[in-house]
C-alpha cells in the first residue's frame, strides 16, 4: 500500500486514540484511497500519528526513511489536550489538523502536491463526517 496510516497514542489515549483515527481513515476513504494514491518512488508513506501526553516526554515531529523496509515516514504528534477535550469537535480537528501536518513534512520528492491536497481535502471532508455523525466515534 503506498501510504499507511499508523495512529500511536500513550497509556492515557492509547485504545480510544487508535480507535478514533482508525474512525476517520475510514471516513476518508470514500474520498480518497490510500493503496493507489501516485507517490513519485516506490516506499511506502507512512504517516505515523502520535498522542502522547507532554508531560510523559516527546517524541519530535520529522521524517525518517526506513530503506531496508521501503518506507518513508513522517511523525506528527496531534494536539494532546485538544484530543482529551470533552468536546467531539475539537477532537476531530485535532486528529485533522495533525495528519494535515503530517502529509504537509512529506517532501514533494515523494508525494505531489496534488495527493497532498487530495489528502487535506479527504480529511477536511472527514472530519465534516463525522463532527455530523459522532455515534461513529468512540467515547
Amino acid at each position: 500500500m503506498p501510504i499507511h496510516f499508523m495512529p500511536t497514542g500513550d497509556a492515557s489515549a492509547g485504545r480510544r486514540f487508535n480507535l478514533f483515527a482508525d474512525e476517520f481513515a475510514y471516513a476518508m476513504g470514500s474520498e480518497f484511497d490510500f493503496a493507489k494514491a501516485e507517490l513519485l518512488k516506490p516506499d511506502t508513506v507512512v504517516l505515523n500519528l502520535l498522542c502522547i501526553d507532554p508531560a510523559r516526554g516527546v517524541v519530535p515531529n520529522g521524517t525518517s526513511h526506513k530503506r531496508s523496509a521501503g518506507e518513508f515516514w513522517t511523525f506528527h504528534n496531534v494536539d494532546y489536550a485538544a484530543f482529551m477535550s470533552s468536546d467531539i469537535e475539537t477532537r476531530v480537528a485535532a486528529v485533522r489538523d495533525g495528519l494535515i501536518a503530517a502529509v504537509q513534512q512529506v517532501p514533494a520528492s515523494r508525494m505531489p502536491d496534488r495527493v497532498k491536497a487530495d489528502l487535506k481535502r479527504a480529511a477536511e471532508v472527514a472530519a465534516t463526517k463525522l463532527v455530523s455523525d459522532p455515534d461513529r466515534l468512540p467515547r
